[in-house]
């Protein structure tokens, strides 16, 4: 593995242990086994690593989203795709869930925050547009798409901290009952 990859590697380790701000750079490079000039040759600070480790993360991640959110007519398909993009992701990679769940919660103003806001909010966004465009199938979801975006997103990273936790085995029935939960919320309203 080269010294990028390994900074990569090793700092997104320790940042979901501790919290991006309760790790240094020289905790990072020690452990790494590189220089501070090597780190700072690749990301320029400390911010600039985790900016990269988010940007790379979540590119792989959009991808499978984005695909598995297209919304075809079928509102109870559409969330069956969006669990499993989402749990299969996640469960593939748990030291970054750790770190965008710490990053996600964490004070308003704090570098983490401010450096996930933006990937967490497209997030939402898409699941607005989501219910936005299922309301025409689906009535009951005109002028809730925020609510529901929200709450969506909140039951995912629970469930998947559970799964990650392994509290909770992914499959086909574990995500129909999923589904079904969430989606009496939606009928309820």
């Amino acid at each position: 593995m080269d010294n990028k990859n390994t900074i990569i590697n090793v700092a997104t380790k320790l940042f979901s242990q501790r919290g991006y701000e309760g790790v240094g750079v020289q905790e990072i490079v020690d452990t790494s086994g590189i220089t501070k000039p090597t780190l700072y040759h690749f990301f320029g600070n400390k911010r600039g690593l985790l900016d990269t480790i988010l940007k790379t993360n979540y590119s792989t991640f959009f991808d499978k989203f984005e695909t598995a959110s297209n919304y075809k007519g079928d509102i109870v398909l559409t969330l069956t795709q969006i669990f499993w993009a989402y749990f299969l992701f996640f469960k593939k990679n748990p030291e970054f869930f750790r770190l965008s769940l710490a990053l996600t919660y964490s004070t308003l103003q704090s570098e983490g925050y401010l450096a996930i806001t933006d990937y967490e909010q497209r997030i939402i966004k898409s699941f607005e547009q989501l219910f936005i465009i299922a309301s025409t199938n689906h009535g009951n979801l005109k002028g809730h798409h925020k609510l529901f975006a929200i709450s969506l997103s909140g039951l995912l990273n629970y469930y998947t901290l559970e799964i990650i936790n392994e509290k909770i085995v992914v499959n086909d029935d574990f995500i129909t009952k999923a589904v079904k939960h969430y989606m009496h919320g939606i009928y309820a309203l």
